[in-house]
């Protein structure tokens, strides 16, 4: 039986974190033969390939591809040169699958044969208590909690999908140039926008839908759940996205006009926004982060 699906999984540094994803898609309702397991490992310096390889008994196709140029982009590109079926799934390697997960995937990319982009929903897994400031809203910015609908739900333009739990058609994601790699994570920085490419996809007429029956659990680190975290999240949203935007005129010849921008004009206020407390102030101050991110990034005094 040829595979259906190939599964991609990018790690840098966290064999225990994979060991557990791996667990997760081995006990999967399908028959393993009908997706290929594709790990990414984006120069680990851990027993990352020693612990892919104790998973060769349980899928048929497990690929193991070492990538040494660091990058999470550059990583889901090599994911994209290895696959060999018509649609691709990205998982992260601190989430882990429902038993239906990949039989959900499937069942949405037969059902809607002009969807390019099909997301899931993604499950917090705090593994610290939630914090009383984190409200469903800002959850979304942990990557999880989207809850757009009960059913399937073609995207919004200001809606998204994440990218822990995501699927493509292989030959659009291709088409589009796959990820650009001067976006997503690399390192420290907490540079995302790697999902843009949805937006050259769309661009070019691939339909994106979510779906809430392709369900993760997804990893939040005790060491997020402060507002330093979150601060540093929402400023780097602003970078991003002016970096996003750059990129899309780049891909569709469109130039988006500057968002409106509302910054702190008085002292006073900046002192809220660099010392933040967990109060009813909290996301005023983040939005503006987002857009001092924004301004240094479009103005070109931050450079990506």
């Amino acid at each position: 039986m040829p595979a259906e699906i190939s599964v991609a999984i990018c790690t840098f540094n966290r064999s225990g974190l994979l060991r557990t994803c791996l667990e997760g898609l081995a006990a999967q309702t399908i028959d393993k033969a009908r997706m290929e397991v594709i790990v990414v490992d984006n120069n680990s310096s851990d027993d990352t390939a020693e612990v892919t390889g104790r998973f060769e008994s349980a899928f048929p196709a497990l690929r193991y591809v070492f990538e040494e140029k660091q990058g999470l982009s550059r990583a889901r590109n090599a994911a994209i040169a290895a696959a060999t079926t018509p649609i691709i799934l990205y998982i992260d390697d601190d989430a882990i699958p429902y038993s239906d997960w990949a039989e959900t995937f499937i069942e949405a990319f037969d059902r809607f044969p002009d969807c390019a982009v099909i997301g899931g929903e993604s499950e917090p897994i705090f593994e610290a208590e939630r914090p009383e400031w984190l409200d469903d809203e800002l959850l979304k910015s942990y990557s999880c909690g989207l809850n757009y609908a009960d059913d399937y739900h073609e995207v919004r333009a200001d809606e998204w999908l994440v990218e822990c739990n995501l699927g493509y058609r292989l030959g659009a994601l291709r088409a589009a140039g796959g990820f650009s790699e001067r976006l997503g994570r690399n390192g420290s920085l907490l540079l995302s926008g790697d999902g843009a490419v949805n937006d050259l996809i769309a661009h070019a007429g691939g339909k994106s839908l979510y779906t809430p029956f392709a369900r993760v659990r997804h990893l939040v680190p005790a060491a997020r759940l402060t507002p330093k975290w979150i601060a540093q999240r929402k400023f780097w949203g602003g970078v991003t996205a002016g970096v996003v935007e750059d990129y899309l005129r780049e891909g569709t010849g469109k130039a988006e006009p500057w968002r409106d921008l509302f910054l702190p004009s008085r002292i006073q206020e900046w002192e809220g926004v660099v010392n933040l407390e967990p109060d009813q102030n909290l996301k005023s101050h983040l939005n503006r982060l987002f857009n001092l991110g924004y301004l240094l990034s479009k103005t070109g005094m931050i450079s990506i």
